[in-house]
């Protein structure tokens, strides 16, 4: 190790907080459930507000200053973001989408103004290898088998596992980057290692999961590292045909004509999920958006997500995709604006890279990228935080040449405000992400007496104003329709039902029922003969695995119902 791990006192106080992020994380976590309301919905990632609440105080504390010039379109990003909650179908949560990534770019400024008063240049780096250590070594003790650090669902301070290994790797990246500028036999080492590492977790030997990016945030660090080492005059043309490659390579998997069934089921669900995007952005839509954590209620309703929900059943709240999110979320508009603030960001790095820390910090800004192409991780608290540091570092020791300015400090206390509140509706009252609302709800309905129809319609219908109709909202609602005599009501939402989510049994084989009853509607019949057809369709394109072997089977009966 480099000596100066050994010489601790020599830190500044912004190196050690970094080095110790991962721990100061573990007591958020513990006040956060202390203050929770006690039904166990919260994700435990959430946590990670706090210490985004915290660097966003501190901007708002620091002295007047000149503000990078990333600033400008930050700020038009965000109000763009906030006017999509107009013709947002889930306003709600998307508000609170809205205000992490306010705090997250607050708190970018921030960690920005603090490491401008003893940027340590040297100690940066190593700080930022221990940090990602640090997530590794928490994301590990939450584990109790091999195999299980990267399974959906598992939970850990900076988010579920899978986010969590993510956000480590381009902390460690910078960190060996920034060491390996000094000598090729390193590089060369590292290379060989990274390599097989990566085909170890990509394997699915260690990771459980073949579709994570640990393996390809391992890879891309590797090659980033070794770009970096070619001559200069090599960089940009590298960089370019690196770049076109793989927009290349992740476009062709769900735009070509590949076969999901070739796949396991990580990778297919991906597959679906990016083609049900893609179907939601061919209209207009893709200009403006259809608002902050829209594709709760927009995904649902392409014709793709049936082969997504056939293989692994359920809803989703991101699209497994940065880009696409972005673009889901605020269109063309929004996603121009992120650009913009990018390339201010990166340019000043790209002309440094001469500079060990500079090219580190492309190296981490790449793997960052590459994670961010199989998962929408950083729109999750744990993930902004990470993007706000790395951002806020880049900012400090590569400021842009661009005029900057002095924003208002009424710029900086409005996200800052609304994420507090935020917050304290996650913590006492019913908010918080669309996981813990429908969690929520759910566990309310099934206290509900058993005879009691209307309260279980109530709360299911305001529920479906929160999050949308989800995957099986409006079967629900049609049964307690139909529990209390509302015929006409129930089949007509039924009837939706089967033209949102024909691969859904429960609907098909209610309204099976209904016509052997005789009491379908003509709607109703012509709806579930066309829900016969696709589900029959969709059982024969997606094959059977572990997730979906229930559903599967539910579905083959429904179909065979008499």
């Amino acid at each position: 190790m480099h000596a100066l791990l050994m010489r601790p006192r020599a830190w500044s106080a912004q190196t050690l907080c970094l080095a110790a992020l991962p721990w100061v994380v573990v007591p958020c976590a513990w006040l956060w459930y202390a203050f929770d309301s006690g039904d166990g919905f919260l994700q435990p990632g959430y946590a990670c507000e706090l210490p985004l609440l915290a660097l966003a105080v501190l901007a708002m504390l620091m002295r007047p200053m000149q503000w990078h010039a990333a600033l400008v379109p930050l700020l038009l990003a965000l109000a763009w973001l906030g006017a999509a909650q107009w013709w947002n179908p889930v306003p709600e949560i998307g508000m609170l989408t809205v205000a992490l990534r306010g705090a997250a770019v607050v708190a970018a400024i921030g960690w920005m103004a603090w490491l401008q008063r003893r940027f340590d240049a040297h100690a940066l780096p190593m700080a930022c290898g221990w940090a990602g250590l640090g997530i590794l070594a928490l994301t590990a003790a939450t584990q109790c088998e091999p195999g299980a650090s990267m399974r959906i669902g598992q939970p850990a301070p900076f988010g579920n596992v899978n986010y969590s290994v993510h956000l480590a790797m381009p902390l460690l990246a910078i960190s060996v980057a920034y060491d390996l500028r000094k000598t090729a036999r390193r590089a060369l080492v590292l290379g060989l290692c990274g390599a097989g590492l990566a085909t170890i977790l990509g394997a699915g030997i260690i990771s459980g999961d073949t579709c994570r990016a640990s393996w390809l945030g391992m890879v891309s660090a590797v090659w980033a590292v070794l770009l970096l080492r070619c001559p200069r005059r090599w960089h940009a043309g590298l960089a370019i045909m690196t770049g076109v490659a793989l927009v290349a390579g992740w476009a062709a998997s769900f735009m070509g004509g590949l076969d999901p069934a070739r796949f396991d089921w990580g990778v297919a669900q991906r597959i679906y999920m990016w083609r049900a995007s893609v179907e939601a952005l061919a209209d207009p839509a893709i200009i403006t958006g259809y608002g902050a954590s829209s594709c709760l209620a927009v995904l649902p309703d392409q014709p793709s997500f049936q082969g997504f929900w056939l293989t692994l059943p359920g809803w989703t709240s991101h699209p497994h995709n940065e880009a696409l999110s972005v673009l889901l979320d605020g269109g063309i508009i929004f996603a121009g604006f992120l650009v913009w603030a990018l390339l201010i960001t990166l340019v000043p790095l790209w002309k440094r890279r001469d500079e060990p820390l500079c090219a580190a910090l492309l190296v981490g800004w790449f793997v960052l990228a590459c994670g961010a192409m199989v998962e929408t991780h950083l729109r999750e608290p744990g993930g902004m935080l990470v993007l706000a540091l790395i951002c806020g570092m880049s900012w400090a020791h590569a400021p842009s040449p661009s005029r900057a300015f002095a924003a208002p400090r009424w710029l900086l206390a409005v996200p800052t405000c609304l994420l507090a509140l935020c917050v304290g509706g996650e913590l006492i009252g019913d908010g918080g992400p669309a996981k813990a609302v429908v969690g929520r709800a759910r566990a309310r309905v099934e206290a509900l007496p058993v005879d009691d129809h209307r309260g279980r319609q109530a709360e299911l219908e305001r529920l479906r104003r929160r999050v949308g109709a989800l995957d099986d909202l409006d079967y629900h609602l049609s049964v307690a329709l139909g529990s209390q005599g509302r015929l006409m009501e129930s089949m007509a939402i039924l009837a939706s039902q089967l033209r949102r989510m024909p691969c859904y049994a429960p609907g098909i084989a209610l309204a099976g029922r209904m016509l052997a009853m005789g009491v379908a509607s003509p709607p109703l019949r012509e709806a579930h003969a066309e829900a016969l057809r696709l589900a029959s369709g969709w059982l024969e394109r997606v094959p059977e695995n572990e997730r979906n072997r229930e559903a599967r089977r539910a579905l083959q009966t429904a179909i065979s119902m008499p």
